[in-house]
Parts: structure tokens; sequence; C-alpha cells
């Protein structure tokens, strides 16, 4: 059940309680004053006096909790904004999707070398571009460890921007493998991501451990990536951050898992 479908339900109860209150007072206040009915129906007003004060509470709490939504509604909007805005992150974003969809000049040679990029680092105006980019999730990951955001907005909003740059063999090259660069935090980020799409049933942990074995053999030749990508074709599951590491225990370890 939905969250506003729960919260319809409990404010038709809240009015039930409010006019079966407001019945009962007028039946009550027509009672003769020593009758045995009016002494029962005065215990239960009181009763449903006090259900008003608690209805109160709770719709206070409801208008609260409305206020809270819209403005986190805002809030990740404005996230969503500052992205589309940077014309250096729309730079990268529209290189890395050209490349995932295939729309990119070299990209049969692309998919089929393992250590072949048709686009690199110092393809674009600066090479910070995409170090800024990685930036922007590494605050994403932030505001979620201290619950600022929630998964499921993020998910829904930033899910492609992030896996179409975390899973390409660009940024895994040239930052994401790179010593010279930490961005251990997005690690991290694709870490819970996985497993939220996983608990959400997006794809299953065998999907996952599956994506893994198969792009761990992309790195050393044992299978092209052209391959992969047909068995893998969600791009949550395409060139996984745990396959850059020969085994999981060496994943772990980098994770402090």
């Amino acid at each position: 059940m939905t969250k506003k479908k729960k919260r319809l339900i409990l404010l038709i109860v809240l009015a039930v309680v409010l006019v079966t209150f407001v019945v009962l007072s007028i039946i009550n206040l027509a009672m003769p004053t020593n009758s045995k009915v009016g002494e029962v129906l005065t215990l239960i007003v009181s009763l449903f006096s006090t259900l008003g004060v608690i209805t109160s509470i709770v719709f206070t709490g409801i208008s609260f909790a409305d206020n809270n939504d819209a403005q986190l509604a805002s809030f990740i909007q404005g996230l969503n904004d500052n992205f589309i805005k940077s014309k250096e992150n729309v730079e990268v974003y529209n290189a890395l999707a050209a490349c995932h969809h295939n729309r990119c000049p070299k990209w049969e040679e692309c998919k089929n070398k393992a250590d072949f990029k048709c686009i690199k680092a110092d393809g674009f105006q600066d090479e910070i571009y995409l170090s800024n980019y990685l930036t922007f999730f590494g605050t994403i990951y932030v505001l979620l460890k201290r619950e600022v955001v929630q998964m499921d907005f993020v998910n829904e909003l930033f899910s492609f921007r992030f896996f179409v740059a975390a899973h390409s063999k660009l940024m895994q090259d040239e930052r994401l493998n790179n010593p010279e660069f930490n961005f251990k935090d997005i690690l991290v980020l694709e870490d819970k991501w996985l497993k939220f799409k996983i608990e959400h049933g997006e794809f299953t942990q065998e999907d996952l451990d599956a994506s893994v074995a198969d792009y761990r053999k992309v790195r050393v030749g044992q299978m092209s990536e052209v391959e992969a990508n047909r068995k893998h074709p969600k791009i949550a599951l395409r060139r996984p951050l745990r396959s850059m590491f020969k085994t999981d225990d060496e994943y772990n370890s980098y994770l402090g898992k």
C-alpha cells in the first residue's frame, strides 16, 4: 500500500471519529440529567474528546510530514537542476550516453577490444570534467549517509546518470581504477545502490554475481565486451565496479568490509 493510500485511509478514520464525537455529544445533551444512558454517553463522549486531542496531534503530524516531503522534493529538484545546468556535467554525460548506446564513432572497436576507449579524458575541454561529474555523486553519497535524502528518490532520478559513468570504461580506467585519484565513496555508493536494486527486485544477487564474473573475464581477454553486454543488458549490471578487482576478497578489503 502506498504512502498516499495509507494517509487517505487514516484521514477517513479520523473523520469518522470526529463525526461520531459530534453526534454523541448532541445526543448526550438531549438526555435527562439522571439517565443511566446519559451517564454512559458522558463517558463515551469523554473518551471521544480524548480521541479528538489525539486526532489533532495526528493531523499536525501529517501536516509536518507533508511539509517535509515538499521540502525534500524541492531539495531533490534543486540537485537535479544543479546537474543539468552544469555544462561540464552535460558534456560528460552526453559522451558517456553515446558510448553506452553505441552511438560513438568507434564503438565497435571499443566494445571488441578491452584496452580500447572510444572517448578519453583529454577529449574534453578540461580533464577535471570527469572528476567533477563523479564529485557530484560523491555529494549524493554524503547526503544518503547523513539520511538527508532517501535512496528511492535518488534511484528514480539519478540511476542512469550514475551508472552510465560508474560503469563506463572511461571512468573506470581514468578515475575509479586509477591510484592517482581517490573515489572510494563512488565504489561504496555503487555497492549500496546495487543492494537497493536487488532488494527492490530490479535484478537478483545471482545476476550481479554472474555479471561480475563475466566482466572479470572481459578484463583478461577471456570474453569480449560485446558478449558480456548481450548477457547483461541492464546498465547497472554492465561492468560493475567489483569486476575491477581480481577477487571479491580484494574488493571487500578495499571497501573495508
